[in-house]
């Protein structure tokens, strides 16, 4: 018999609120996550008080007033429900994300993702912001590091811009198995997955790293990512909020990386930095 799960409901919640809490709870290994007007739902396979990171979600939900709901379910089969309700998604003027059960877009970049529980579809403001920005920068004949792939959907897009050659690292190994399904679905031939954290860096240089993880993983990895980029290489930056901004900027400072553009969204952040040439 399966185990049962357990529902946490987070009412009332704005826009901007939903967002931020869905991140928080991917991080705390949530399940599935679906919004509904004023209505966040996540589920977990545990009970979140024993879940390490959920001290930031009550943190958050204590300082925006946000009631909390726990309650405890039989077991929901929320890949199933996840592909049910996927939808294809436009992103940009040039790029077209869907699953393999929807119709080939005529968009210059299809993108297909087999729609899984790894982070990573387009339909998150940091994953769009991130693809929008790959689109500006040359990738082609570029080494590429994508660190905390997810679905491997950026990793998908810079085989696409010409990359050279990639590498996707992610720690959840559903993340690893699912990125690897989406490079053949997406014939990425000069890609390579492995599972692993900072630890699991290759020790060698990218002229192109994408990061779009959250802030305290980004925080922690600095050295080793700056350590891995050529001089005059690209580092990416997302999974980070607005008021985050400053606190990365200060942090890449000291790494000789210099800002060079930063958009935002939802209250989302997008940073594209480069590596010193001195």
């Amino acid at each position: 018999m399966r185990k049962p799960s357990y529902i946490v409901v987070f009412k009332p919640v704005s826009d901007e609120q939903s967002e931020v809490l869905a991140a928080f709870c991917f991080e705390c290994g949530a399940e599935g996550v679906s919004e509904d007007e004023d209505t966040l739902t996540a589920s977990f396979p545990e009970h979140p008080e024993n879940i390490n990171e959920w001290d930031m979600v009550l943190s958050f939900c204590e300082e925006n007033n946000i009631p909390i709901t726990v309650r405890k379910q039989e077991w929901v089969n929320w890949n199933a429900e996840w592909e049910k309700n996927f939808q294809a998604i436009d992103i940009g003027k040039n790029i077209h994300v869907r699953a393999p059960f929807h119709n080939h877009s005529q968009k210059h970049f299809d993108i297909v993702i087999e729609p899984k529980m790894a982070f990573g579809t387009g339909h998150h403001a940091t994953t769009a912001m991130v693809m929008k920005i790959m689109t500006e920068i040359d990738f082609s004949g570029k080494s590429v590091l994508d660190y905390g792939c997810g679905s491997g959907i950026l990793s998908i897009l810079a085989a696409k811009l010409n990359a050279s050659s990639i590498i996707a690292l992610d720690y959840d190994i559903n993340s690893v198995e699912n990125c690897i399904a989406n490079f053949k679905l997406n014939s990425v031939v000069n890609g390579e997955v492995r599972h692993g954290d900072k630890a699991a860096i290759p020790d060698m240089n990218f002229d192109i790293i994408l990061a779009n993880i959250n802030k305290n993983v980004i925080l922690d990895s600095f050295s080793e990512l700056s350590e891995r980029l050529e001089k005059g290489a690209h580092l990416i930056i997302s999974g980070i909020l607005s008021e985050d901004i400053e606190k990365i900027i200060s942090v890449a400072n000291q790494f000789s990386l210099r800002l060079i553009k930063q958009n935002t969204e939802n209250n989302w952040a997008v940073l594209l930095f480069s590596k010193n040439s001195v």
